[in-house]
């Protein structure tokens, strides 16, 4: 208790290890307090708001927003946590493979910036191929970006003679003519390229322009025609007031904006968001989602000049609101004016410091959406999201005048009509940000910021370049390289009509389209491609796009493109979702990725050659119009555009289309019901929900799996790794039969075979043995419905059992289903491994079993939310249940495994079973295909389908040797010496002086005996 007491606040909820520390320490004093002999219920009122006050603060609004304000309860508590603590750490480890080498690099300022980028002279970065700044996050007009950024060694500004900032980004100058600012360049001797004055001609000057922002020409763009005239009249109104804010690219969570949270007054409803104060904007703004969401009333249209340091100009247009806000007591109201913003900022962060917030507290001070204890309703599609902003033209209504509090730290607080505000610079240690993440929420935000659809109503999306990715080569060369050897395996496989005949359906079907061979294209890069043979698949030839292909020293496509989740870990949740309920359902999108269109920009990226007839002298040039399968963002681009799809969908079709939104697997859905009439509504409604964005779901299968398999002979080492390689069981129903090859290729290895070298006949007998009986898993029925019967009122658990051998370890999940005397038992998981090469003793392998066990319960209890449904763990090694259960301090190897099954499991849940009895005994040893469909493996042990009164119960005794071995030990060094008779009586040849000598030898005797005692 007192560990509990003394923790120490977390701060970070980005802090994935800090959290899963938090939460390991509490798990453990919690169970050392039950094993105590403290009731749960006695402590539980107390622990619970002490873990509150420990979470970062949008935790504690996740898990008020699931309690409902209801009453607090620790057991709940503690499964909110497991759950998001085990989301963000699948987060993490799903995504950490797919960030780009390139992301971490700081460019030089031009060398390295892609063919597509440039840089004006006011260091904005200007892409070619879009030629539109409002599709720059950097240019919309952002509060996360508005904060003053000081020069940096830069000479006087020729205009203000300021050195605060170089002469192209003067904000003075613009109220100039160009005429005006020309005459001061000259009086002052300045270069019109470098704009320094170093009394040198601009034909003389050395420094390379970029292309003006404006025209394109090479001058700066303060010496452009254009900038003169960005804001001519016409019949609208137009506002020439610039909105002039200040930017910080850094957006550090060191410095602390004004935020609070207010209440907004809709038509039908009101609601809380989360509102900036912004000095430096001259005008109010509200996001389109909010408007949208409380359904305000436009009050007219207003087009309004935007500029960045002064530099970048743009008019824009937005429609006008006028909406009440009030503070959250609702003591103050006030009307005001906004207008529309497509978004106000990227997430800000929320105060969270403790130390800051009890200062706060001290002085009196409450900070609305910054209290630990507070839980507010928000319309938020992302953490932190701001939704308004207030400018100058009100701010100065709501301050209230008073003496503002300076806190420690050098912090200010600032008191409003609507609640205080703080702000400043937090003197902590810079936090290091997730690139995953970040990278994620780059690629959604772009995403969602080109999506669109055209007249079919077929979705267009936008590639998800990286922001400074690396060069791109056209890489034209590689590709007429590759397709010469495409052209030569297809006529030697005469093959070359049917690939032909691929892409002349895709012109058809508007899929590509030519391009002219004298078509002035400078951004473009050539995909090669070669032909992939199916003879199960409706085209038995189609050509696939090799997105990883570049030329020496250069970049591929895929290294400049996001690359979105890793799908391969939905796999296991997804087969454990089709097996949920009693009609099992699969069906996949025909041609998915080819239903979703390219925006104009991107289709010069994804060229390809041909040669007409298999002519070299008729090449033909061709580009994608639509998604491409081979780029590594494509399966992120399908499944973000299916879940927009979906999430759109109100009504009586709602129910379906959340359903298929946590179905989708690529362009596979794969599912569950209940029933036939629940089956035949679902196809119909999906089918309607799908085919208006141009997606047909087809091939509907609800009768069960298929297996089936090619057979292959051979007898070398490389044969039996491929065999091991396509084996594909992510839910392990084979695992006792697939283990064999992997024991058998361990065996090659240890004997130091090579891949391309004859097995000896020991092996190549049992390898050729367990191929011939594989065709017995044709024969193998396994009942795909994990339990027909599933109500509220049937009495679940979850039975995991764990075995090992010497040649393998092996861990089983069943679940046991018991309604109205009724018992039935389902294998869910298996999963088995190969014993390490190097020799472990057999209890240290049942520990590692007892360790994937625990990961397999704690697994599927997630995927199939039976958080509430009891488990039990059972193995056969009495010496690793005393591991689990005991106190002790083990060696490192026990310890750490024995500290990871108690975070999975509680140790009160695992129990002793015979060996013989034991169900996981099976995939620890492996077996031959015909043994496993003899078996009934996956229906779980008989006694299991008993009631518990009739389980077989052990009670054997551990084997304290081995037990005590594991201690852990502590090293102390002794020092043996050979002790020498002595023999001086040879050696003196005097009698009286051996009386001497003996004399001697006594008296030292008598010595040493009585300082002893």
């Amino acid at each position: 208790m007192q560990k509990l007491l003394s923790v120490t606040p977390l701060k970070r909820s980005n802090d994935v290890k800090g959290l899963r520390q938090f939460f390991d320490m509490c798990q453990t004093q919690i169970r050392s307090l039950e094993s105590l002999g403290v009731a749960f219920e006695s402590f539980s009122a107390l622990l619970c708001p002490l873990i509150l006050n420990c979470l970062p603060y949008d935790l504690v609004l996740e898990f008020n927003k699931e309690t409902d304000g209801s009453e607090y309860k620790l057991d709940k508590l503690l499964k909110f946590l497991n759950k998001e603590i085990s989301a963000r750490e699948r987060a993490e480890s799903s995504f950490s493979a797919h960030i780009s080498p390139h992301q971490n690099k700081i460019s030089p300022e031009r060398s390295s910036l892609p063919k597509n980028l440039y840089r004006d002279s006011s260091g904005v970065k200007i892409d070619s191929r879009k030629h539109s700044l409002n599709k720059n996050p950097s240019t919309i007009p952002t509060a996360a970006n508005f904060i003053a950024t000081s020069g940096e060694g830069n000479e006087p500004c020729v205009f203000c003679g300021q050195p605060s900032h170089s002469t192209s980004r003067c904000v003075l100058d613009r109220g100039k003519s160009l005429r005006e600012r020309k005459d001061i360049l000259m009086k002052k001797g300045a270069c019109f390229r470098c704009l320094k004055v170093s009394r040198h001609l601009s034909r003389d000057c050395k420094v390379k322009l970029n292309p003006c922002s404006l025209c394109g020409k090479r001058h700066h763009d303060i010496l452009c025609f254009s900038s003169n005239n960005s804001s001519k009249e016409n019949n609208e109104k137009i506002v020439t007031d610039e909105d002039t804010t200040l930017s910080n690219n850094s957006r550090s969570k060191e410095v602390l904006l004004q935020t609070l949270v207010v209440c907004i007054k809709g038509k039908r409803s009101d609601t809380f968001v989360r509102v900036i104060l912004d000095t430096g904007s001259q005008k109010s703004y509200i996001s389109k989602f909010i408007a949208e969401k409380l359904q305000l009333k436009c009050m007219g249209e207003e087009t309004t000049v935007h500029g960045l340091f002064g530099g970048i100009e743009r008019s824009e247009k937005h429609k006008k609101y006028v909406v009440t806000l009030s503070d959250v007591f609702n003591s103050y109201s006030c009307e005001i004016e906004v207008m529309d913003q497509e978004r106000i900022s990227t997430p800000i962060p929320k105060l969270n410091d403790s130390e800051l917030l009890n200062e706060l507290k001290e002085h009196g001070i409450f900070v609305s959406g910054a209290s630990m204890s507070e839980s507010y309703c928000l319309f938020e599609r992302e953490p932190n999201e701001i939704h308004i902003l207030l400018g100058a033209d009100v701010i100065g209504n709501l301050l209230k005048g008073e003496e503002v509090k300076h806190l420690r730290g050098g912090l200010v607080a600032v008191n409003t009509h609507l609640g205080w505000t703080v702000m400043g610079k937090l003197k902590v240690e810079k936090e290091k940000h997730s690139n995953v993440l970040l990278s994620l929420y780059a690629a959604r935000d772009h995403f969602a910021r080109n999506l669109s659809r055209d007249e079919e109503g077929r979705y267009v999306v936008s590639l998800p370049w990286i922001q400074d990715h690396p060069p791109l080569l056209n890489c034209k060369n590689l590709a007429e390289r590759r397709l010469k050897n495409c052209v030569r395996s297809l006529e030697r496989s005469g093959n070359l009509g049917n690939y032909e005949a691929g892409f002349n359906s895709w012109l058809d079907e508007d899929i590509i389209e030519e391009v002219q061979k004298d078509a002035d294209t400078k951004n473009e890069h050539y995909l090669p491609h070669h032909p992939v043979y199916k003879d199960n698949s409706t085209t038995k030839i189609r050509p696939v796009f090799d997105g990883s292909a570049k030329e020496k020293n250069s970049s591929s496509i895929n290294e400049c493109l996001e690359k979105g989740p890793n799908l391969v870990e939905l796999i296991p949740a997804i087969i454990n979702k089709f097996r949920l309920r009693e009609f099992g359902i699969t069906a996949d999108i025909e041609k998915a990725f080819l239903q979703i269109g390219l925006q104009e920009d991107d289709k010069p990226f994804l060229r390809f050659l041909w040669w007409e007839n298999g002519d070299k002298e008729n090449t033909k040039i061709y580009q994608h119009k639509r998604v491409v399968f081979g780029i590594s963002s494509s399966p992120f681009l399908l499944g973000a555009t299916l879940e927009h799809h979906l999430k759109q969908v109100t009504g009586h079709l709602e129910v379906t289309a959340q359903k298929l939104l946590e179905s989708f697997y690529v362009d596979n859905c794969v599912t569950s019901v209940d029933n036939e009439e629940e089956l035949r509504r679902f196809m119909i409604e999906s089918r309607e929900i799908l085919s208006p964005a141009k997606f047909n779901l087809r091939g509907w299968e609800h009768t069960g799996v298929s297996a089936g398999g090619r057979e292959e002979s051979s007898c070398f080492g490389r044969k039996i790794l491929s065999a091991v390689h396509r084996i594909f069981d992510p839910i392990g129903f084979t695992c006792p039969v697939t283990l064999k090859p992997k024991i058998l290729l361990q065996e090659c290895w240890k004997l130091g075979v090579t891949w391309d070298t004859e097995l000896p006949f020991s092996i190549s007998r049992k390898f050729e043995k367990w191929k011939e009986q594989l065709k017995c898993l044709n024969n193998l029925e396994i009942p795909r419905c994990i339990s027909k019967e599933l109500s509220p009122n049937s009495d679940l658990s979850l039975h995991v059992f764990c075995d090992a051998s010497k040649t393998a370890y092996a861990s089983c999940v069943f679940l046991r289903t018991e309604i109205d005397g009724t018992i039935t038992c389902q294998l869910v998981q298996a999963r088995a491994r190969v014993a390490p090469i190097k020799a472990i003793t057999i209890p240290r392998l049942e520990l590692l079993a007892c360790t994937i066990g625990s990961r397999l319960a704690n697994t599927t209890k997630s995927d199939l939310g039976l958080e509430d449904v009891p488990i039990c763990c059972w193995s056969d090694s009495v010496n690793v249940l005393y591991w689990i259960k005991g106190k002790e301090n083990w060696g490192t190897f026990v310890n750490n495994r024995v500290q990871e099954i108690r975070r999975l499991t509680n140790p009160e849940d695992w129990k002793h079973i015979a060996g013989i009895l034991n169900p996981a005994d099976l995939p620890s040893r492996g077996c031959s295909a015909e043994e496993l469909t003899e078996s009934l493996w996956w229906e779980g042990p008989s006694w299991l389908k008993k009631p518990r009164e009739e389980w077989p119960l052990s009670e054997a005794c551990p084997d304290f040797a081995i037990i005590n071995s594991e201690r852990k030990r502590t090293v102390a060094s002794t020092i043996n010496s050979e002790l020498k008779e002595l023999n001086y009586l040879s050696e003196i040849s005097s009698y009286e002086k051996i009386i001497r000598v003996t004399a001697w030898i006594f008296r030292f005797y008598n010595n040493i005996r009585k300082q002893q005692n």
